[in-house]
């Protein structure tokens, strides 16, 4: 009961039925130590993140299906462990289109598609900010495409006025370069009339 499973019945003394009971006894109590020693190195191996132990010495009754469960349990976990380090490292190099498929029963199911929803969520987020990213980007073009035909159009236009004053700017120049009076009043002028009754000017030139 203390759960001390080295002691044996000792056999010296002891025959017939007696004897076969102490026997099948202390055979019992190998079985039992070494069962639990196959399944303790594998738990102990779960628990230390290492799936690939298994049991696989050969028993029978309630001793072999302790074994069938334990080597399931430990299968099953190396399996979804699998799946999930798959998923992530998808998701680590930017490949949002893995899944779990494997077919899984109870919590193993449970975490199958949990997972699974939570990756479809997330490749749907990705997408929305993508195409959010996209309109951006072409607004952004069209934003400078917009630009470009204003300082075109300016450049144009400026180029329209330069050639506008350089046709300008000769004509003003012979305006400013003369002193044009009317009549005797102004200085550097003097009139005659002329047959028709109107006043000719004439350009003095200061000698």
């Amino acid at each position: 009961k203390d759960g001390d499973l080295s002691r044996r019945v000792d056999l010296d003394g002891k025959t017939g039925l007696i004897a076969a009971l102490c026997t099948g006894l202390n055979t019992l109590l190998d079985t039992t130590v070494v069962a639990f020693a196959d399944i303790g190195r594998v738990l102990g191996a779960m628990s230390a993140g290492d799936f690939s132990q298994r049991v696989t010495r050969e028993y029978a009754g309630t001793f072999n299906q302790l074994k069938q469960d334990a080597n399931a349990t430990s299968e099953k976990l190396s399996n979804i462990i699998d799946d999930m380090a798959r998923v992530f490292g998808g998701l680590a190099s930017g490949d949002l289109t893995q899944r779990i498929t494997r077919d899984t029963e109870g919590a193993f199911e449970r975490v199958k598609q949990d997972a699974n929803l939570s990756f479809e969520k997330l490749a749907a987020i990705i997408e929305e900010v993508r195409a959010a990213a996209d309109a951006l980007t072409d607004l952004e073009g069209e934003a400078n495409r917009r630009n470009t035909r204003c300082v075109e159009s300016l450049t144009c236009h400026k180029r329209r006025d330069n050639r506008v004053a350089a046709r300008i700017l000769p004509l003003r120049r012979e305006v400013d370069g003369d002193d044009i009076g009317l009549g005797g009043d102004v200085e550097g002028t003097s009139g005659d009339p002329n047959p028709h009754g109107t006043v000719v000017l004439h350009r003095t030139r200061n000698e």
